[in-house]
Protein backbone atom coordinates (compact mmCIF):
# COMPACT_ATOMS: atom_id res chain seq x y z
CA UNK A 1 0.00 0.00 0.00
CA UNK A 2 1.33 3.61 -1.08
CA UNK A 3 2.63 5.36 2.15
CA UNK A 4 -0.02 8.24 1.87
CA UNK A 5 -2.79 5.67 2.17
CA UNK A 6 -0.93 3.97 5.28
CA UNK A 7 -0.70 7.02 6.94
CA UNK A 8 -4.56 8.62 6.25
CA UNK A 9 -5.18 4.86 7.87
CA UNK A 10 -3.11 5.33 11.13
CA UNK A 11 -4.14 8.74 11.75
CA UNK A 12 -7.98 7.63 11.38
CA UNK A 13 -7.54 4.85 13.83
CA UNK A 14 -5.13 7.01 15.93
CA UNK A 15 -7.69 9.23 16.66
CA UNK A 16 -10.07 6.63 17.10
CA UNK A 17 -7.61 4.86 20.10
CA UNK A 18 -6.68 7.36 21.60
CA UNK A 19 -10.47 7.74 22.86
CA UNK A 20 -11.25 4.15 23.99
CA UNK A 21 -12.19 4.69 27.46
CA UNK A 22 -10.97 2.57 29.55
CA UNK A 23 -11.34 1.85 33.53
CA UNK A 24 -8.79 2.88 35.56
CA UNK A 25 -8.01 5.47 32.81
CA UNK A 26 -5.95 5.70 29.90
CA UNK A 27 -3.58 2.56 29.14
CA UNK A 28 -0.22 2.85 28.48
CA UNK A 29 -0.13 1.39 24.82
CA UNK A 30 -2.46 5.21 24.06
CA UNK A 31 0.28 7.32 25.06
CA UNK A 32 2.80 5.19 22.27
CA UNK A 33 2.19 6.52 18.89
CA UNK A 34 5.23 5.39 18.05
CA UNK A 35 4.60 1.82 18.99
CA UNK A 36 1.15 2.03 17.10
CA UNK A 37 2.48 3.18 13.76
CA UNK A 38 5.11 1.15 13.60
CA UNK A 39 2.84 -2.18 14.82
CA UNK A 40 0.05 -1.04 12.45
CA UNK A 41 2.26 0.01 9.50
CA UNK A 42 3.78 -2.92 9.48
CA UNK A 43 0.64 -4.21 9.03
CA UNK A 44 -0.65 -2.48 6.64
CA UNK A 45 2.02 -2.44 4.64
CA UNK A 46 1.29 -5.55 3.29
CA UNK A 47 -2.15 -4.61 2.17
CA UNK A 48 -3.23 -3.03 -1.39
CA UNK A 49 -4.29 0.32 -2.32
CA UNK A 50 -7.76 -1.13 -3.30
CA UNK A 51 -7.86 -2.62 0.80
CA UNK A 52 -6.66 0.22 2.04
CA UNK A 53 -8.64 2.90 -0.16
CA UNK A 54 -11.92 0.28 1.09
CA UNK A 55 -10.86 0.24 5.07
CA UNK A 56 -10.27 4.08 5.07
CA UNK A 57 -13.94 4.18 3.73
CA UNK A 58 -15.23 2.29 6.99
CA UNK A 59 -13.53 4.41 9.25
CA UNK A 60 -14.76 7.81 7.50
CA UNK A 61 -18.09 6.51 7.41
CA UNK A 62 -18.02 5.28 10.78
CA UNK A 63 -16.80 9.01 12.15
CA UNK A 64 -19.72 10.25 10.30
CA UNK A 65 -22.04 8.22 12.08
CA UNK A 66 -20.33 8.41 15.77
CA UNK A 67 -19.49 4.82 15.70
CA UNK A 68 -15.77 4.49 16.68
CA UNK A 69 -14.62 1.38 15.34
CA UNK A 70 -11.68 0.74 18.11
CA UNK A 71 -13.85 1.13 20.54
CA UNK A 72 -16.17 -1.53 18.63
CA UNK A 73 -13.19 -3.69 18.61
CA UNK A 74 -12.70 -4.68 22.31
CA UNK A 75 -15.88 -4.68 22.67
CA UNK A 76 -16.22 -7.65 20.48
CA UNK A 77 -12.75 -9.17 22.25
CA UNK A 78 -14.76 -8.84 25.62
CA UNK A 79 -16.82 -12.38 24.30
CA UNK A 80 -14.09 -14.49 24.57
CA UNK A 81 -12.19 -12.80 27.17
CA UNK A 82 -14.78 -11.30 29.81
CA UNK A 83 -18.02 -13.25 28.41
CA UNK A 84 -20.22 -12.22 31.47
CA UNK A 85 -19.52 -8.32 30.82
CA UNK A 86 -19.88 -8.57 26.95
CA UNK A 87 -23.35 -10.09 27.11
CA UNK A 88 -24.33 -6.81 29.21
CA UNK A 89 -23.44 -4.66 26.22
CA UNK A 90 -23.44 -6.72 23.30
CA UNK A 91 -26.94 -5.27 22.25
CA UNK A 92 -25.03 -2.10 21.39
CA UNK A 93 -23.09 -2.92 18.77
CA UNK A 94 -24.09 -3.64 14.93
CA UNK A 95 -25.25 -6.96 14.06
CA UNK A 96 -23.25 -8.98 11.92
CA UNK A 97 -24.37 -10.68 8.64
CA UNK A 98 -23.39 -14.04 8.75
CA UNK A 99 -21.54 -13.25 5.47
CA UNK A 100 -18.90 -11.09 7.65
CA UNK A 101 -18.57 -14.06 10.44
CA UNK A 102 -18.12 -16.36 7.22
CA UNK A 103 -14.93 -14.27 5.79
CA UNK A 104 -13.87 -13.62 9.22
CA UNK A 105 -13.22 -17.24 10.50
CA UNK A 106 -11.87 -18.16 7.08
CA UNK A 107 -9.46 -15.06 7.52
CA UNK A 108 -8.63 -15.90 11.44
CA UNK A 109 -7.64 -19.70 10.23
CA UNK A 110 -5.55 -18.16 7.68
CA UNK A 111 -3.65 -16.10 10.07
CA UNK A 112 -3.24 -18.79 13.29
CA UNK A 113 -1.44 -20.60 10.22
CA UNK A 114 0.55 -18.14 9.27
CA UNK A 115 1.21 -17.06 12.82
CA UNK A 116 2.84 -20.97 13.35
CA UNK A 117 5.11 -21.01 11.04
CA UNK A 118 6.56 -17.68 12.15
CA UNK A 119 6.71 -19.10 15.75
CA UNK A 120 9.09 -21.90 14.58
CA UNK A 121 11.30 -20.16 12.67
CA UNK A 122 11.43 -17.22 15.48
CA UNK A 123 10.46 -18.30 18.83
CA UNK A 124 11.74 -15.59 20.62
CA UNK A 125 9.65 -13.09 18.83
CA UNK A 126 6.57 -15.13 18.85
CA UNK A 127 7.57 -15.40 22.78
CA UNK A 128 7.26 -12.16 23.71
CA UNK A 129 3.62 -12.09 21.62
CA UNK A 130 0.27 -12.97 22.77
CA UNK A 131 -1.23 -16.44 23.20
CA UNK A 132 -2.48 -17.97 19.98
CA UNK A 133 -5.62 -19.37 20.44
CA UNK A 134 -8.82 -18.38 22.03
CA UNK A 135 -8.58 -21.34 24.20
CA UNK A 136 -5.97 -19.53 25.86
CA UNK A 137 -7.78 -16.39 26.54
CA UNK A 138 -8.44 -14.68 30.08
CA UNK A 139 -9.57 -11.82 31.68
CA UNK A 140 -5.38 -10.56 31.50
CA UNK A 141 -4.68 -11.97 28.31
CA UNK A 142 -6.09 -11.72 24.69
CA UNK A 143 -5.05 -13.79 22.26
CA UNK A 144 -3.84 -13.50 18.95
CA UNK A 145 -7.25 -15.55 17.47
CA UNK A 146 -9.42 -13.12 19.94
CA UNK A 147 -7.53 -9.63 19.00
CA UNK A 148 -7.30 -9.86 15.39
CA UNK A 149 -11.02 -11.36 15.16
CA UNK A 150 -12.48 -8.71 17.18
CA UNK A 151 -10.51 -6.08 14.45
CA UNK A 152 -11.78 -8.00 11.48
CA UNK A 153 -15.16 -8.01 12.86
CA UNK A 154 -15.13 -4.03 12.89
CA UNK A 155 -14.55 -4.79 8.91
CA UNK A 156 -17.17 -3.44 6.10
CA UNK A 157 -18.01 -6.84 3.59
CA UNK A 158 -16.35 -5.29 1.03
CA UNK A 159 -12.91 -4.40 3.00
CA UNK A 160 -13.01 -8.45 4.20
CA UNK A 161 -13.63 -9.69 0.62
CA UNK A 162 -10.93 -7.71 -1.15
CA UNK A 163 -8.52 -8.46 2.39
CA UNK A 164 -9.25 -11.98 2.10
CA UNK A 165 -8.84 -12.53 -1.92
CA UNK A 166 -5.29 -10.38 -1.29
CA UNK A 167 -4.38 -12.95 1.70
CA UNK A 168 -5.44 -16.24 -0.47
CA UNK A 169 -3.19 -14.38 -3.12
CA UNK A 170 -0.20 -14.52 -0.77
CA UNK A 171 -0.90 -18.04 0.47
CA UNK A 172 -1.25 -19.54 -3.37
CA UNK A 173 2.35 -17.92 -3.84
CA UNK A 174 3.98 -19.46 -0.57
CA UNK A 175 3.98 -16.11 1.39
CA UNK A 176 3.14 -16.05 5.06
CA UNK A 177 0.88 -12.23 5.82
CA UNK A 178 2.06 -12.69 9.37
CA UNK A 179 5.64 -13.01 8.77
CA UNK A 180 5.30 -9.97 6.30
CA UNK A 181 3.83 -7.73 8.77
CA UNK A 182 6.16 -8.21 11.78
CA UNK A 183 9.19 -8.13 8.94
CA UNK A 184 7.61 -4.39 8.48
CA UNK A 185 7.17 -3.95 12.44
CA UNK A 186 10.93 -4.89 12.84
CA UNK A 187 12.05 -2.32 10.23
CA UNK A 188 9.61 0.27 11.34
CA UNK A 189 10.83 -0.41 14.67
CA UNK A 190 14.51 0.19 13.58
CA UNK A 191 15.82 -3.31 13.38
CA UNK A 192 17.22 -4.09 9.48
CA UNK A 193 15.31 -7.40 9.71
CA UNK A 194 13.54 -9.52 10.97
CA UNK A 195 16.31 -11.70 11.94
CA UNK A 196 18.38 -8.73 13.64
CA UNK A 197 14.75 -8.45 16.09
CA UNK A 198 14.99 -11.87 16.81
CA UNK A 199 18.24 -11.67 17.57
CA UNK A 200 17.42 -8.97 20.31
CA UNK A 201 14.04 -10.27 21.47
CA UNK A 202 16.43 -13.85 22.49
CA UNK A 203 18.56 -11.26 24.36
CA UNK A 204 15.80 -9.91 26.03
Amino acid sequence: MNAQLVDNIISAEWDMFAKVANVGGPASCQMNPRAFRAVRGGQLDTWTDAIGQSYLADLAAAKTTGRNLMTEKYARMMEYTHPMEYTAIAHHLPPLPLSVKTLVDALVEMNIVWKEAVAQHFPALAHKGRALRASQDSAVETSFETYLRGELLTYSTNTLQLLYAHMRELRDQGKNGVEMALHGQAVRSGFASLQEAEVAAAKG
